[in-house]
């Protein structure tokens, strides 16, 4: 017996909408009123808008009402600004003028959407602070990420505005930061670039307050992962004792900056963790940390750390032996990223540190992973996919990985390199089960399609 869709009762049209990608609902859609109006919340859930122009065309064409469907949204601003009804003569850049058309548009798409959960924001030619008030009534959202797509020097986008925007979130979980530039008072840059002798790109406020400043994220009571990329993090808030901490925070990414050196980072990152709080968990760095006084960092509930390439080999000493002394309780899982072009520094590095460690070491696995670009922070995760890379090992590499695997035998650490290769022939490293490679004595980890 055959049935129409339309004789259909509500649950067995749901039941077909779960079985569907969103490519074959939206032909659905067209069928009837009816099937409209079911499946316009499973094509708007999730919406991405990569251009400014096309935030214009969203806003212009899309019905009000169908912004009260969108759960995950990610929207570009960069492009040109288009007057209305013509894509193909763009107006004047309005970076220097008080007018911000940008801001404007993303203001009045938030304004359609208030059951967004997570949003992701890739900002050109900064934000406007009148912007800040506008996540204010957005209560289910959890998770913001916040992208600077232009050059810092030619169009900062200010820490205030950004600070102002997450403390304003009633319950934020999760914020990604990615090339966000100083606000500062023109004397207190002064006297950091006094101290320092690093320029660096600042937007000088003559009303900087410290309540709109990154240092005061760690005061939002309900953020437990925070991911600070690419970010001057020289505040010395950031190092001082007074600085209010929620305690809540659990996972921690913090990237290096480009305009300063290794070492800077290396001390503006242990500052940062040494105030972190006690229920962190989960903690990624790309510059390392400095040797920091015994039981200086109070991480005891920390149970993995990923190291990316952009760490230089010459701090995996002070950045182990720190975190080796940071009061965690159990056994931690390393994850270290090497480009091919540093493998012997790394290893050599990883060697003398095991050869020193004591006994019953905080480290119980660390893997070594061979990458062919600067490891980074991606979208999809704390340990996303980088360029894989593989080194195939000659008979000094093999030394190398044999003292290393001695080392770590003697103080009870488990070592593996992914993306060496012997000269079976060269395996990429990919998201897979590991196969092993035994040369001699020597094991091997390598990733393989099996």
């Amino acid at each position: 017996m055959a049935f129409k869709w339309s004789s259909l009762p509500a649950e067995l049209h749901l039941a077909v909408l779960d079985h569907l990608d969103v490519d074959d609902v939206v032909p659905l859609s067209t069928v009837s009123k009816a099937s409209r109006a079911l499946t316009m919340p499973r094509i708007f859930q999730a919406v991405a808008i990569r251009s400014f122009h096309g935030l214009q065309a969203f806003l212009t064409n899309v019905p009000h009402s169908y912004g009260r469907f969108i759960r995950q949204l990610d929207v570009c601003t960069q492009g040109a600004i288009l007057p209305f009804g013509n894509d193909t003569e763009p107006l004047a850049s309005t970076s220097k003028s008080t007018s911000s058309p940008r801001t404007d548009a993303l203001i009045e798409l938030l304004a359609r959407t208030p059951q967004i959960q997570r949003l992701t924001l890739r900002v050109s030619e900064g934000l406007h602070p009148k912007i800040a008030p506008s996540f204010k009534g957005l209560d289910d959202l959890i998770s913001l990420k916040i992208e600077n797509c232009d050059d810092e020097e030619n169009a900062p986008l200010s820490e205030s505005v950004v600070t102002a925007i997450a403390l304003a979130i009633p319950k934020l979980e999760e914020l990604s930061l990615t090339r966000i530039t100083r606000t500062m008072h023109p004397d207190e840059y002064a006297s950091a670039y006094t101290s320092s002798y690093e320029l660096f790109p600042a937007i000088l406020d003559e009303h900087a307050t410290p309540t709109h400043r990154l240092p005061a994220l760690f005061s939002i009571p309900t953020l437990r992962h925070l991911a600070i990329h690419d970010t001057h993090l020289g505040d010395p808030l950031f190092s001082s004792p007074d600085l209010a901490t929620s305690g809540t925070l659990e996972h921690l990414e913090l990237g290096a900056y480009t305009h300063t050196s290794p070492e800077q980072n290396a001390e503006w990152h242990g500052h940062i963790l040494e105030r972190a709080g006690p229920r962190l968990t989960h903690l990624a760095l790309g510059a390392g940390i400095p040797t920091l006084p015994s039981g200086a960092l109070c991480l005891p509930h920390l149970s993995s750390a990923r190291m990316t390439s952009s760490v230089s080999p010459m701090l995996i000493p002070s950045t182990l032996g720190s975190l080796a002394t940071a009061q965690v309780q159990a056994p931690l899982q390393l994850d270290m990223e090497c480009e091919v072009m540093d493998f012997e520094d790394v290893v050599d590095e990883l060697a003398m540190f095991m050869e020193d460690a004591p006994e019953a070491c905080t480290f119980a696995d660390v893997r070594v992973h061979i990458v062919e670009s600067e490891g980074s922070f991606p979208d999809d995760g704390p340990m996303g996919a980088v360029t894989p890379g593989t080194r195939e090992l000659d008979d000094e590499d093999t030394r190398r990985l044999r003292d290393l695997e001695d080392a770590c035998e003697r103080v009870g650490t488990r070592v593996r390199v992914l993306g060496a290769t012997t000269s079976l022939g060269v395996v990429p490293t990919a998201p897979s089960r590991v196969a092993r490679v035994t040369t001699g004595d020597l094991v091997v980890d390598k990733s393989a399609l099996i």
